[in-house]
């Protein structure tokens, strides 16, 4: 696949580049993304080339990833990151995952810029379907995460037990999913099927 960029109305989102190293290894001191995400802990400026260079081969994988910056590509604002973890394969189903910059958090760009990319993603990528899930770690659940799938349209489905993996470790996981016909509204609140609490 040919690395693309995608404008919405507050955000751009375009492949990640060398130059932003320093940038990605400086947001990735926040905790909530190293606990939240798979990345290393700690996170180095070396742990950010390289995956820098991951995602550079990735792209060649189909499983395109974008760096988020806020009001065009020249503002240098990031505001985050947006992949998809699985090969974009027409007819077939792609993941999505996503962290945020603290420093730019609850203004709505990554909601934003997320949304944009399921809509390549269901355009330009012909998917028959996108997911999403989010580990519970001691029972706490990951609040900005879901916030964000809910914004875009994604439909919860329920709870695995200990369906996800991070850092070596087993977690329960909740799941949602968006077809190319489902209407791109908030689907909050959600309601876990398991205790019927509200997420």
């Amino acid at each position: 696949m040919k690395p693309v960029s995608i404008h919405a109305e507050r955000v751009f989102l375009r492949p990640i580049l060398p130059e932003d190293a320093e940038v990605i290894a400086s947001i990735c001191q926040d905790p909530d993304i190293q606990e939240w995400t798979t990345i290393p802990s700690p996170y180095t400026l070396q742990d950010a080339r390289s995956f820098i260079s991951h995602t550079q081969q990735w792209w060649k994988e189909d499983r395109p990833t974008w760096i988020i910056e806020v009001g065009g590509s020249a503002s240098g604002v990031v505001a985050g990151v947006v992949s998809f973890h699985d090969p974009v394969i027409p007819g077939l189903r792609a993941e999505v995952g996503y962290w945020s910059n603290p420093a730019t958090r609850t203004r709505g760009y990554v909601a934003e810029a997320l949304a944009a990319m399921i809509e390549w993603g269901f355009t330009e990528g012909k998917l028959g379907a996108i997911g999403w899930a989010s580990a519970i770690h001691d029972g706490r659940i990951n609040h900005s995460s879901v916030r964000v799938a809910q914004k875009c349209g994604f439909v919860f489905e329920g709870l695995r037990r200990r369906a996800l993996t991070n850092k070596d470790k087993l977690y329960d996981g909740l799941f949602a999913t968006i077809l190319p016909e489902d209407p791109r509204e908030d689907t909050a609140p959600w309601h876990r099927l398991d205790n019927g609490e509200e997420i």
